[in-house]
């Protein structure tokens, strides 16, 4: 049986995942202008965050661009995947990730929840 845990805001996740010992890696699914990227790397003690998004809408550059300027402070503690999330989750084996945060994706995600080690979390918004 799952726990259910709440926090009051999408900013406070980092400081949660501390607290609850997910302090391994994870994965950031939607980083858009890498704003919410960088709260959560500035809050999370973690290892390294996965940053997964194909950057394949018409301002992709720029998006991108903005999402290495707000996560360079943080080096090497991430990675950018310039991959759909259905074909970035190959590149997980199961149970390698401690949380998997979904930010404004819309298809099923189910192939990634073998990827979040029991005691894990999957959260979005």
């Amino acid at each position: 049986m799952s726990k259910h845990r709440t926090i009051g805001h999408r900013f406070e996740l980092g400081y949660m995942l501390n607290s609850q010992g997910l302090c391994g890696n994870g994965a950031l699914i939607g980083v858009g202008n890498g704003q919410y990227a960088r709260a959560l790397l500035d809050a999370w003690d973690g290892i390294r965050l996965y940053l997964i998004d194909p950057y394949d809408a018409g301002d992709s550059v720029r998006l991108q661009e903005q999402a290495v300027i707000q996560c360079k402070p943080y080096a090497p503690r991430y990675r950018f995947i310039r991959l759909h999330h259905d074909k970035a989750v190959k590149l997980f084996t199961c149970g390698e990730l401690d949380f998997v945060y979904i930010d404004a994706v819309s298809h099923d995600l189910t192939a990634w929840f073998c990827k979040v080690k029991q005691g894990g979390l999957i959260a979005g918004s």
